[in-house]
């Protein structure tokens, strides 16, 4: 992939990733929770109201986390601790190596800016064919999860 064709995919991925997060935004007012919980294990993302009742439930892929102490990005297949199954779906990611022969594909972690991090979780959104991005505060890390798929909670939950 030429850097012309590379810089085409980054903004039709980012264009793209716009319209999904509109989209999940105006469905399921994803951002507009109160809480969110993220099982890595069992990839599910849910979200909850101040009542602490679960309102919006989620399949999600971990992409990867961006660092405000370090200013860096680390892929989640790159995260100690990541469970193997997990860690594989997270790996596809690396797909976008052999897709643009673009390197950051293949390093575990390297210096990033939320402008950037933003770019790499709507190509990962892109080559992952998933409905959108969820970026969660979790201390100094802000972490990218790719949304496969959302639905409102089971009444109850």
């Amino acid at each position: 992939m030429t850097d012309a064709e590379f810089d085409a995919f980054v903004a039709r991925s980012t264009r793209a990733l716009g319209r999904k997060q509109a989209a999940l935004t105006k469905r399921h007012g994803l951002g507009t929770h109160a809480r969110w919980d993220y099982d890595r294990a069992a990839e599910e993302l849910r979200f909850s109201g101040p009542d602490g009742r679960v309102r919006v439930e989620a399949t999600a892929v971990a992409i990867g986390s961006l660092s405000a102490r370090t200013g860096t990005w680390q892929w989640a297949w790159a995260t100690a601790g990541t469970p193997a199954g997990p860690r594989a779906r997270s790996a596809r990611v690396r797909g976008l190596f052999e897709a643009t022969g673009v390197e950051v594909f293949r390093l575990e972690a390297f210096e990033a800016d939320e402008e950037m991090a933003w770019e790499l979780a709507a190509m990962a959104v892109a080559h992952l064919g998933a409905a959108g991005c969820y970026r969660g505060p979790a201390g100094h890390l802000q972490v990218f999860l790719a949304i496969e798929s959302i639905r409102p909670a089971a009444p109850g939950g």
